[in-house]
């Protein structure tokens, strides 16, 4: 039986262990390496891949050099030379970057029939395998048994939106979600939006606010037309843009058969690179791909479903399950919680998140109780989609200004977070709860145990909950 280790080395860098196609787990490089967005392997990392067998070793770049990767990475290590020498090693550089976000598209196996439309900010930066153009901005791809290579454009939509976002923030990367969040808060402008950069957004910066407002409608009005003409067909949206829950919202009023990839982004790729080396043969159903942690806290104590609940109604509560969830999000498995019935909940979770004055929570709610608070039945299981809520009673934060709503829906695949908000449900008479990711300003998501701890030593953090062990951890 084939067991693949699969390695991304680039920004977003993650890895993808599959022993017979199945996923044994898929991890982000910097939950271990505790820099963000940075593919560096962590020693405790690259120990523990070396206990794993393995005898298919993949490498993908995008922009680094192969053999200085290979070299300064294992050929330092006496033991890892001899274990390499036992295992076929495959390079895949940057010339396949958007076939390996199609191709973990397709591990999710979501539709028989459907395209893959592939938007992100640049794609590769080298001549692509084809065509010599420029880097990829924006593929589409079609799936009927087989996967087909469509069209690329050079439209650069997700490119615009991440420079002038990466201007506005202060020259700062990887800030489209705060520029999203931002637009909510402004009105269309004529002005140019090649803006002077800021150190922080205050309420009065009408011009910051005007921005973000017309770069987020200008790229929707983009984004939507360039839908236009897959209007009847099932589709997979993957890619950075697809990170844009406001413009998931709209394409999903326009196309009901339209999946949104949690793993849009280029921690992803390693999962594409294995499935794409196993011509197709590995299928995903759930997001909480993490290494397997132990539970082994210590000073912790008995606790039940109900005393959490109770808590909730007014304290931030994490919780902490073995297996992680990948992406950006918080979904359960790594979360901040509190009620949203409590009125201080904003601010007792912002004392610990410290976000900014413009970016709101999101609700995890009961599948089957969504009609009832959003109007309509909702699926977003991932939240990757904004909701407007129609019912804000004894609801006092996790939505926006416009009273949109970055949703999670919870059921049973999520058994102990399922089980919390049907305690919550029955203490608050609210089926919710605001969810934030488990991280602090600036941080990476926590991962292991040892995150954890130094989690609740350096925040005002009281309450883990490790609904596994049905134990809880008091600060």
């Amino acid at each position: 039986m084939t067991k693949i280790l699969s390695l991304y080395l680039d920004h977003d860098g993650c890895a993808t262990y599959v022993d017979n196609n199945k996923v044994i787990f898929h991890t982000q490089l910097d939950r271990y390496n505790k820099i963000k967005h940075c593919p560096f392997i962590s020693k405790d990392l690259l120990d523990y891949f070396y206990e794993i067998p393995f005898d298919k070793l993949i490498i993908t770049c995008q922009f680094w050099d192969y053999p200085t990767i290979i070299n300064s990475i294992f050929h330092t290590n006496k033991r890892w030379l001899d274990k390499l020498q036992k295992v076929e090693i495959v390079q895949y550089g940057n010339q396949e970057h958007h076939l390996f976000h199609a191709y973990e598209a397709l591990s999710w196996n979501k539709f028989n029939k459907y395209k893959i439309v592939i938007m992100d900010g640049s794609g590769s930066s080298q001549p692509t395998m084809y065509g010599k153009k420029e880097f990829e901005t924006e593929t589409v791809y079609s799936y009927n048994n087989k996967l087909t290579f469509e069209k690329r454009t050079f439209q650069k939509l997700g490119k615009k939106y991440q420079k002038i976002s990466d201007r506005l923030m202060g020259d700062c990367w990887f800030t489209e979600g705060k520029t999203m969040a931002l637009s909510l808060y402004g009105k269309y402008t004529n002005k140019s939006l090649e803006i002077e950069p800021r150190q922080t957004i205050k309420k009065t910066d009408k011009v910051a606010r005007d921005t973000a407002y017309t770069l987020q409608f200008c790229t929707e009005k983009d984004v939507l037309w360039f839908f236009k003409e897959y209007k009847n067909y099932n589709i997979v949206f993957t890619g950075g843009v697809a990170q844009n829950v406001l413009i998931n919202s709209k394409l999903e009023e326009n196309n009901k058969n339209i999946f949104f990839s949690p793993f849009n982004g280029d921690f992803g790729i390693s999962l594409g690179a294995a499935n794409y080396y196993t011509n197709n043969k590995i299928k995903i159903d759930n997001i909480n791909l993490g290494i397997p942690q132990k539970l082994d806290f210590k000073n912790t104590r008995k606790t039940t479903v109900n005393e959490v609940a109770n808590i909730l109604k007014k304290e931030p509560v994490a919780i902490f399950q073995s297996r992680s969830e990948q992406g950006q999000r918080g979904l359960g498995y790594r979360s901040l919680l509190i009620s949203p019935t409590c009125k201080q909940s904003f601010n007792k979770i912002n004392e610990i998140k410290k976000r900014e004055w413009y970016r709101p929570f999101s609700l995890s709610c009961l599948k089957e109780e969504t009609s009832k608070w959003f109007g309509k039945e909702i699926d977003s299981p991932y939240m990757m989609k904004a909701y407007k809520i129609k019912n804000k009673k004894n609801i006092y934060t996790g939505y926006a200004v416009d009273d949109s709503c970055r949703v999670q829906t919870v059921d049973q695949t999520n058994k102990h977070y399922y089980d919390l908000l049907k305690e919550v449900y029955k203490v608050t008479k609210v089926p919710m709860l605001v969810n934030t990711s488990l991280n602090l300003p600036g941080e990476v998501l926590v991962e292991t145990k040892k995150d954890m701890i130094n989690f609740i030593k350096n925040s005002k953090l009281k309450y883990i909950y490790i609904p596994e062990a049905n134990q809880l951890y008091v600060k």
